[in-house]
């Protein structure tokens, strides 16, 4: 058996203890004690409950079902009969049946059940049914429970819990697979799936309808699935509180994980929208915490919106039907499952007659900025016209697209996407619709009679235009008040305030916001339309109504709010000059320059509104994303802290803001990303870094011309240690700005971005100290503030980056680069440095699908720790990290993910003991330790020198020469056999001086029958270079290149990518003081920065 372990390094929001089991529950299920609707069976422990449920859209379904004890959203886990629900729950009962299964009967004296556990060859009153503290409902041996019978666990509905298996039984094919909810409120199986890859890989993969894969885990790495790189592997690591297991047997091979502690309540879920969610309950939030889902693009999903629909990955809900068309299934679509898709609402007016005279009985409407739907089929045409005819010539053509060649699709339109909010341009396609869904149509009798009933219509609105103008008035007027002043309008209400929502202020994590004036009485309002919020309507009623009754001069006022169907939508006062944003990093020319004593006045403002968030209100509330774009400022320019509360409104999706962290990552606090409990004191972080921009009036991260990259508050820090603060302070105010207050600001924003939260000062004694109230003193420099000033320890990423060739199938990675500080190692002799491996050496990252290759450092760097596991020592404080796939490499983004990495760091050093290479040194340790190793040098002309011996530590006792000739590969080839004729157990390395042949003498005996062949290309040249394989000194010009045969298939596996020939590595500048160059080697070969790590 292999068992393959790691730690999934997931850091967690604060949580609750275990909850305790309820006094006088029971967790049995017995023969003569059958359970009925209205009563539970509650786990030893108190976590989970089994009992009746009905959703909350069915009036007549219900279900048996699990769900958490303690969570007051009582989430469901597992649910039995989800295709057979129960209409009459007063005489439904879960019981032992008489041939021991335990069965769900829908009445009394029924004779099938609508669920049973279908064992056979049971004993009657034999077994027992126990919902265990795991949420796993077993039958089991009435004498002895631990004897399971059967379990829920190999049966699971959409939720995958800590302790299941999910994986394949190999002798008898069965496979446990995780299928979602049809709807948000219907537990009947949909369309979409995770299961097990059936062909026997470890990679999982979720499927549509069981037929359409759309996407794939990628293979366990021993660490994580190459593909969800949100899976970081640290098994010796104390802080991890997930540990992942790969087991694969003679009999079954399968996934499962645990929950160190059972500590919190955690679940993988299938979702609705066909996204694979890992997610974990945050009790000081209250709600479930998303940590990452997959794929991470909704309309990623394969026909996740059905047929003839179109998915707008930001819009809530995604999914909308073309232009005429209609939802085939109005009810489940208003639940959230849209798969059924769209049906046009007027048939096409198509002929076998005018398809072949290719009349225009039917139009197109064009649609731009699309990805086009699948199952295109190519047609010859030269034009957009001649693909028009095309697709009209054939009644079965539903679409076409020309784009330098001609696309018709026959059936279903599946997997239409709108890109233009994607920003990526995408493809047009034209639609067919009958003639009649475009105006101006018809012939000319019905335009007659159409103008005589609009004639008289007209006349009739005309006599009662005045009546319904003043009836809307009234009516707008007079909408319903709820909790006190805040009004309820309807949808219809909000398209007439803002002219069907025709001028957008402005968006963010939350929705947009799109400005409107109320007809009674012009008052301009903003609408913000949330996205993402599936709470009730009575729950959405009472949270919006506690946050209209917060009222403060520095906060937005809510006005109003909408709730119709899944639509959530929040009015709130107009404030005409913006957001803080626009005005300290906008043009100067469209807003003006904030003078220093607004600057000042809006800081204050917002302090002393978050201290009524924090003290004053009578529930604390906690903003959690303060930034400049959430200052709204009124025609004074004072201060309105909004998007207050909306946290707890979004309910679990909330954690999407977290999660994308899109322009709020540098104002994130560190105990956002340490697990500890969230307090006031995060939003003190982030009024700090506010602060900082306010006083500079530019971003706090900003790239310089070379590449680096400045954070300003480091060096405003740096400054007020100095005493001269005129260089921090925004220079177009050309220095009228009262250094008094500067200084007094600087300080405050440095005591709040402190890394301790308890070092932090409260909002309430930041109100008092910029009101001049209370001194402040000098505060300490912040650990994390000290390293960002080393200018060395910043990001640099290739401009263009291509597909990595070093990463196995599945791992799909960028090559990224970043430096490391070594200037002690560049000081130090070579022996010294030998010495001091365990102490300082770099090590390979993983981050969002992107194994990190080639790492790069400055000069010359040994990598001795990477060939072996160093002892578990390896320096924290020498590493940054580089990410992969954030806003398009924008360097404020990357810079705030650094910044955030390099808090934690210090945190966690202690507990971070081993990083465990991967990639080339790996074959450098098989060619050393292995005895069966080959090692060739080989040198232009026909004199090559071919050095081999059964221990290569001993390579200089058996020395042979062979001739090598481009030109005749075959005696070359013989002449390697006659040395060793058992090619099957050989390993070749080749150790290349020239470009070129060692990549083409390796692949050559490789498909000769030797059992691995790897190409070092540079660096390693004949026993000097094999003498630093032995040091494990590893030149950083050398890349690896691997073939070598599958351990499943047999099959050749090459680690390159077969589209390209040689990866082109980005070049980075030398250090000013390069080591000495070895004899017959350039200073450009011993500077060149990169190591390429192979598989």
């Amino acid at each position: 058996m292999t068992v393959i372990s790691s730690v999934l390094l997931l850091v967690l929001l604060h949580h609750g203890a275990a909850p305790c089991r309820a006094a006088g529950s029971s967790d049995t299920v017995a023969a003569g004690r059958p359970l009925s609707r209205g009563q539970t069976l509650v786990s030893k422990g108190g976590k989970f409950v089994l009992g009746f449920f009905q959703p909350e859209s069915s009036l007549q379904h219900w279900y048996m079902g699990i769900w958490y004890n303690k969570i007051p959203e009582h989430t469901k886990v597992w649910v039995a009969n989800r295709q057979a629900p129960i209409s009459d729950p007063d005489s439904a009962h879960l019981s032992i049946a008489s041939d021991g299964n335990m069965v769900l009967l829908d009445r009394a004296g029924a004779r099938s059940p609508v669920w049973s556990t279908n064992v056979t060859g049971l004993a009657a009153n034999s077994t027992v049914g126990v919902i265990l503290d795991t949420g796993n409902l077993v039958l089991a041996d009435a004498s002895n429970t631990s004897i399971v019978l059967w379990q829920s666990f190999d049966h699971f509905g959409d939720t995958w819990l800590p302790g299941g298996k999910l994986g394949r039984n190999k002798l008898t094919g069965e496979v446990t697979h995780l299928v979602a909810w049809k709807g948000y409120n219907d537990p009947t199986p949909g369309m979409f799936s995770l299961e097990l890859d059936p062909d026997g890989s470890s990679q999982y993969l979720l499927n549509w309808n069981d037929s359409r894969q759309y996407w794939s885990s990628g293979n366990w790495t021993g660490g994580m699935f190459s593909a969800v790189p949100e899976m970081m592997a640290s098994n010796a690591d104390p802080l991890s509180l997930y540990t992942f297991n790969y087991v694969d047997a003679e009999n079954e091979s399968y996934f499962l994980y645990d929950v160190k502690g059972e500590v919190v309540s955690t679940r993988f879920v299938v979702d609705v929208t066909g996204q694979l969610k890992f997610m974990t309950w945050v009790e000081s939030a209250g709600q479930w915490v998303l940590f990452w889902s997959e794929p991470k693009a909704q309309c990623d999903v394969y026909s996740l919106c059905g047929a003839f629909s179109v998915c707008t990955e930001n819009a809530v809900p995604a999914c909308s039907c073309l232009r005429g068309f209609s939802e085939r299934q109005p009810r489940q679509w208003l639940q959230g499952d849209h798969t059924a898709g769209c049906a046009r609402t007027t048939g096409l007016q198509c002929s076998v007659a005018q398809a072949a005279q290719k009349t225009k009985s039917d139009r197109f409407y064009t649609m731009p900025s699309v990805d086009l739907p699948t199952e295109a089929v190519s047609a010859a045409a030269g034009s957009a016209h001649d693909c028009e005819l095309a697709c009209l010539g054939n009644c079965s053509c539903n679409a076409y697209s020309y784009n330098g060649s001609c696309w018709v699709w026959y059936g279903d339109l599946i997997s239409l996407r709108d890109t233009r909010d994607a920003g990526t341009g995408g493809y047009t396609i034209s639609i067919r619709l009958a003639a009649s869904e475009f105006s101006g149509t018809g012939n000319t009798k019905k335009l007659i009679i159409g103008l005589a009933v609009a004639g008289f219509v007209a006349a009739v609105t005309l006599a009662v235009l005045v009546t319904v103008l003043v009836q809307r008035s009234r009516r707008m007027m007079a909408l319903r008040r709820v909790e006190g002043s805040l009004t309820a309008f309807t949808y219809r209400d909000l398209q007439l305030v803002t002219k069907n929502f025709s001028e957008k202020l402005g968006g963010g994590a939350f929705g947009s916001v799109f400005k409107g004036s109320l007809p009674a009485d012009g008052t301009p309002v903003a609408v913000k339309k949330l996205e993402g919020v599936r709470q009730g309507e009575k729950q959405f009623r009472a949270e919006v109504s506690t946050i209209g009754t917060i009222q403060h001069v520095n906060l937005i006022r809510l006005l109003g709010f909408c709730t119709e169907r899944t639509r959530r939508l929040l009015v709130y006062e107009h404030m005409p000059n913006g957001s803080l944003d626009r005005h300290l990093f906008g043009s100067s020319s469209s807003t003006g320059v904030l003078s220093w004593k607004t600057r000042y006045q809006i800081a204050l403002g917002v302090a002393r509104g978050l201290d009524y968030l924090h003290e004053k209100c009578r529930d604390c509330i906690i903003h959690c994303d303060i930034k400049p774009e959430n200052i709204l400022l009124d025609d004074a320019f004072a201060a309105k802290v909004a998007d207050f509360g909306l946290a707890k409104l979004m309910g679990r999706d909330f954690s999407r803001v977290l999660t994308t962290m899109r322009g709020t990552v540098g104002y994130l606090a560190p105990e956002w990303i340490t697990g500890t409990a969230i307090t006031t004191k995060a939003d003190v972080f982030s009024y700090g870094m506010m602060l900082f921009e306010i006083i500079s009036g530019r971003r706090n991260v900003e790239q310089r011309q070379d590449g680096t990259v400045d954070f300003f508050p480091s060096t405003a820090v740096s400054m007020l240690f100095d005493g001269d603060l005129k260089g921090a302070v925004d220079r177009r105010l050309g220095g009228n700005a009262d250094m008094v207050e500067v200084a007094r600001a600087c300080k405050v924003a440095c005591w709040c971005v402190q890394d301790s939260e308890s070092a932090r000062p409260s909002m309430s004694m930041v109100a008092q100290v910029l009101e001049g109230l209370v001194d402040v003193n000098v505060p300490p420099i912040p650990r994390s503030l000290k390293v960002l000033g080393d200018p060395s320890n910043y990001v640099k990423l290739p401009r263009n980056p291509r597909k990595n060739q070093f990463l196995p199938p599945n791992a799909a990675g960028i090559v990224c680069s970043f430096r490391i500080p070594i200037t002690r190692a560049l000081a130090a002799p070579k022996a010294a440095i030998l010495e001091q491996r365990e102490e300082a050496a770099p090590a390979a990252a993983l981050w969002r699908g992107t194994l990190v290759l080639p790492v790069s450092v400055v000069a010359s760097w040994p990598l001795p720790s990477l060939a072996a596991e160093a002892d578990g020592k390896v320096s924290l404080e020498s590493i940054l990290v580089a990410f992969d796939d954030f806003n398009n490499r924008n360097p404020f983004f990357v810079a705030g993910v650094v910044f955030v990495w390099l808090v934690v760091i210090p945190l966690a050093q202690e507990y971070f003991k081993k990083y465990k290479a991967v990639g080339a040194i790996d074959a450098f340790r098989k060619l050393r330790d292995d005895p069966e190793a080959q090692l060739l040098d080989i040198r232009r002309g026909k004199s090559v020198r071919f050095m081999a011996s059964p221990n290569l530590r001993l390579i200089e006792k058996s020395t042979v020469q062979v001739e090598f000739d481009e030109e005749d590969e075959e005696r070359f080839l013989k002449a390697v056999l006659a040395k060793f004729p058992d090619p099957a157990n050989t390993v070749v390395c080749v150790l290349d001086n020239f470009d070129g042949n060692s990549m083409k003498v390796s692949e050559l005996l490789f498909n000769n029958g030797f059992k691995e062949a790897y190409a070092i290309k540079g660096g390693l040249r004949g026993p000097e270079g094999w003498q630093a394989i032995q040091e494990n000194y590893i030149p950083p010009s050398a890349h690896v290149f691997a073939r070598k045969k599958s351990k499943q298939s047999g099959d050749a596996h090459v680690s390159t990518d077969e589209t390209d020939d040689q990866l082109q590595y980005p070049d980075l500048k030398p250090p000013s003081s390069p080591t000495p160059s070895k004899p017959g080697r350039s200073p450009k070969q011993d500077n060149a920065d990169h190591y390429s790590l192979g598989p």
